[in-house]
């Protein structure tokens, strides 16, 4: 050999040397360690490592590894791996221990769009066979020991996984596979070769205990037995999958006494089926040939039988049938679409709580797949849904359907709602869309105009944006006996997740308020309830702000127990999503307004609802209720002199009248006159009879003090009523007032003073003085139950005893 190829030689090999030597140093060493992650740092965009020590060819550790671009989100809090390199040379990777703690992997979810410009849907394809692929395990595998916590993948949540022992090679197949999350615990052990292995597993969670048991081969898995017990009820399968050049099954299924009401309040079932599913992917069948029990106690039979071959629908029937009302559906997609439907449940309360009333419905869709057009009804009749009554209503459904996942549907209907007394002539919407967003624009007319309504709703947005706008003037929205009411809305209602934002303005052109009792104005639906516990915040399902104006118009017509005239006027409404309460700002004015009581006629003004950026509910009051006197000299005469004006003269004009202010829960009421200085008696009898005080007989006075009472302390103020409350809780009465009694024998009335006082929860006396002929009466009354009592009564005139009986509607 020649020195020249010696140094040759001696060359290449100090090279391969440099080589070994290099990458033995970055693989073996923590320092090249460091080094193999700086580089990495600096070559990859996006990633981050916080920490690194060992090595690639014994033990190694990660903290803090980060990596994010456009499609991924990757995080790691702590990585720790053990294995034996050696292992590589057998084609064996041999893993003594893996940790890893803090796992997130998040993927931006950017959905390819959905192209059918080059595809033909439901036409025939030519489909070829792949060959059928048998795994082959050159490299083995073995895990010693694999421990997880905390992982989060695409949004999943999971923590304390465990892998012991597992050794996959061409003859080997084992391990044991463990999983415990809050909710649920999942256990597997495997056994045996690739050819021949066993496999147990179960799953413990909240809703259900599942328990498999199996075995199978590279080409095949037989299900032995697949227990399930959930929904107070019990689901067992078994079966056969073939992973053949061709893959088929052949399952059966059966459930017994399920309750699929479990977790829904007043609805139960006890359903059993059995259900078989065979088939490959050219041709699919599933039936279930019984399908019995009852649903809320009332007996269900039916089937259902499905068949689709190379992707096409030749086959789909349903049919349930019951006491309560009957399902049919019938389809089939080739060579053309035809799907029908109907429904007829004639007593929807007996399958449905909060639900009453009848529901039918029936239609279909057909025609060339390309291009399918649905058609159908739906008939609601006496439709009553949480005690709310919708009435009768007519539903038509028109529209197309096309491959492209795009469609524009038709709505319309015609209905009456009974508690706004309107009549829906008709309500109609398009929609149109596809799977990313839908528009519907429609409108809804009462009366002889319309209301315009456009709504779009974005489904790959995140929060599910949705905006509806609601538009119309001059509206009937609400025609009874006692409300007759138009409306002209210009509002905007954004929903986005659980926030939802109502705003805009609602202008009332003209109505006529006239209920027959006051109180229905005030008084809210039974089932609301207020609380103020912070589990009652919690099951909110959204929350919800307002910024809004309400306008009334000149024509709004005002008749409520006695007080007629006009109310204009507009507040602005204000709701902050994290409050409950609703503020209002602005002022309601009655306008050429009388209140008739007691046969006489008052003059209000002004009459006012003030809200000064404060509870709705809340507002405060400013009312002058008043009525004009003629004085004459003998009035002056017969009046208390004391603080009379001197400047009043035969024949002026005095006004005397009745003063309300403050806000709702704090009111003021008391007695005035223009000129002043007139005693409130003198006024009140002035108000009442039309003469002072000295000029009613004894009989008249009283009557005076009745009306007085009652004038002067609406909602709990004024002097009469302070005075009372203060005597009931010195002598702890349950009751001291004054009442007007009828006299069945002549049919006239007089008042009189009354005590009285519950003795025991069931024993009530009172007694009473008759303030005209100063008479006394004793009454002594007993509750024997809920409906029924007895009440004996004495008197200087007579005695008795009654045996009521009362029922509450």
């Amino acid at each position: 050999m020649s020195g020249r190829i010696r140094k040759v030689i001696i060359i290449l090999t100090s090279i391969l040397l440099a080589i070994f030597f290099f990458f033995a140093f970055l693989l073996g060493t923590n320092s090249g360690l460091r080094i193999v992650v700086a580089v990495a740092r600096s070559a990859v965009p996006g990633l981050k490592i916080d920490k690194a020590r060992g090595n690639f060819l014994g033990d190694l550790a990660l903290k803090g590894v980060k990596y994010k671009n456009s499609d991924v989100d990757f995080k790691l809090d702590t990585l720790r791996l053990s294995w034996r390199p050696r292992s590589l040379f057998s084609s064996k990777l041999h893993i003594n221990y893996l940790f890893i703690d803090g796992l997130t992997v998040n993927q931006d979810n950017q959905a390819d769009k959905i192209k059918s410009s080059n595809k033909s849907v439901g036409a025939k394809k030519q489909t070829s066979e792949s060959s059928y692929f048998k795994p082959s395990f050159a490299m083995k595998l073995q895990l010693d020991d694999f421990q997880a916590n905390h992982l989060n993948i695409m949004g999943y949540p999971i923590d304390n996984i465990s892998i012991q022992n597992l050794k996959i090679d061409d003859k080997t197949v084992r391990g044991h596979a463990f999983a415990n999350q809050e909710s649920w615990q999942f256990d597997m052990n495997v056994n045996g070769s690739l050819s021949n292995y066993f496999v147990q597993s179960r799953v413990d969670s909240e809703y259900a205990n599942v328990f498999l048991s199996g075995q199978g081969g590279v080409d095949h898995f037989e299900l032995q037995s697949l227990k399930v017990n959930t929904l107070d009820g019990q689901i067992e399968s078994s079966g056969k999958v073939n992973f053949s050049e061709l893959p088929n099954w052949d399952i059966e299924v059966k459930g017994r006494r399920l309750n699929a009401g479990k977790f829904i309040k007043d609805f139960s079932t006890s359903l059993s089926f059995d259900l078989k599913s065979s088939g490959d992917k050219n041709n699919i069948k599933l039936s279930i040939s019984k399908l019995i029990g009852n649903i809320n106690h009332l007996p269900v039979d039916g089937k259902m039988d499905f068949n689709l071959i190379n992707g096409e629908l030749r086959k789909a029937f349903v049919l349930i049938k019951s006491s309560g009302g009957d399902i049919r559906f019938d389809g089939r997609t080739t060579p053309n679409v035809q799907v029908n439907w109907f429904v007829n449940l004639p007593s929807l309360g007996r399958f449905f709580p909060g639900f009453a009333g009848s529901l039918q419905t029936k239609g279909s869709i057909g025609g060339d797949f390309k291009n399918p057009s649905i058609s159908g009804d739906i008939w609601a009749r006496n439709l009553l849904i949480n005690s709310y009554l919708i009435g009768t209503q007519h539903l038509t459904l028109k529209g197309n359907l096309h491959p492209d996942f795009s469609y524009r549907v038709l709505l319309s209907m015609n209905g009456f709602i009974p508690e706004l007394g309107i009549n829906v002539k008709p309500f109609v919407f398009e929609f149109k869309g596809d799977l990313e967003k839908v528009i519907g624009i429609g409108s809804l007319k009462t009366g002889s105009n319309s209301i315009g309504l456009r709504l779009q709703s974005e489904f790959k947005k995140k929060g599910l944006p949705t905006v509806l706008t609601i538009k119309g003037n001059d509206v009937l929205i609400m025609d009874t006996n006692q409300y007759k009411i138009y409306a002209s809305p210009d509002l905007v209602l954004n929903l986005l997740g659980t926030n939802l934002n109502i705003s805009g303005s609602i202008n009332v052109p003209k109505a006529n308020i006239s209920p027959y009792n006051f109180s229905q104005i005030i008084t809210l639906p039974a089932d609301i309830k207020f609380s103020n516990e912070e589990s009652d915040k919690k099951a909110a399902p959204f929350t919800w702000s307002l910024n809004g104006k309400l306008a009334l118009g000149a024509k709004i017509n005002v008749d409520v127990i006695g007080l007629k005239g006009r109310a204009k006027g507009g507040i602005d409404i204000i709701k902050k999503s994290d409050e409950d309460i609703i503020y209002a700002d602005g002022v309601i004015n009655l306008v050429d307004s009388t209140f008739d009581r007691y046969g006489q006629r008052l003059i209000i003004n002004p009459g006012k609802v003030v809200y000064s950026k404060q509870d709705i509910t809340n507002p405060n009051l400013e009312v002058n209720a008043y009525r004009t006197i003629t004085l004459s000299a003998a009035t002056t005469s017969s009046m208390n002199p004391s603080g009379i004006p001197t400047s009043i003269n035969d024949g002026e004009t005095l006004k005397v009248g009745i003063r309300v202010r403050g806000d709702v829960n704090n009111l003021k009421t008391d007695l005035y006159s223009d000129p002043a200085g007139f005693q409130n008696t003198d006024i009140m009898s002035l108000l009442v009879l039309g003469v002072p005080a000295s000029q009613v007989s004894q009989a008249g006075q009283a009557q005076i003090l009745l009306q007085a009472s009652r004038f002067i302390s609406p909602g709990g103020g004024g002097e009469v009523a302070n005075a009372t409350n203060k005597i009931k809780d010195t002598f702890g009465l349950t009751r001291l007032d004054i009442e007007s009694e009828a006299d069945l024998t002549t049919g006239s009335s007089s008042p009189s003073l009354v005590v009285g006082k519950y003795i025991l929860p069931q024993l009530y006396v009172s007694y009473r003085v008759n303030l005209v002929d100063i008479t006394n009466t004793f009454r002594i009354r007993y509750d024997l139950g809920k409906h029924w009592q007895v009440q004996t009564e004495a008197s200087p005139v007579s005695s008795g005893a009654d045996v009521f009986y009362t029922n509450d509607y």
